[in-house]
């Protein structure tokens, strides 16, 4: 298929992951400085900033000491870390 004169199937990653998940979760532990947290490990698409799609493994990971929470995204062809997402947020609630 044809968009912008840009093959899409070229854009895509293949659908068999190249990376075991074991070496995944060492990318997103290693990187992150968090453990796995035992929660499933999804596989799904991520679209990047230069128009192609990445297969990745999304990832829970925390830091109990610290209490940094995220979720990885560990590309499931190269083994890099694309993308995080912080389950922390941080707020002050001030009383009258």
């Amino acid at each position: 298929m044809l968009v912008n004169h840009i093959h899409i199937s070229d854009n895509i990653a293949p659908p068999n992951p190249t990376v075991n998940r074991n070496d995944a979760i060492a990318v997103a532990e290693s990187t992150l400085r968090c453990a796995y947290d035992s929660r499933p490990i999804t596989l799904h698409y991520l679209a990047n900033a230069a128009g192609s799609v990445s297969l990745v493994y999304a990832i829970s990971v925390k830091n109990e000491e610290s209490g940094e929470w995220y979720e990885a995204h560990v590309d499931a062809h190269s083994a890099k870390l694309l993308s995080t997402v912080n389950y922390v947020a941080h707020a002050t609630v001030r009383r009258p």
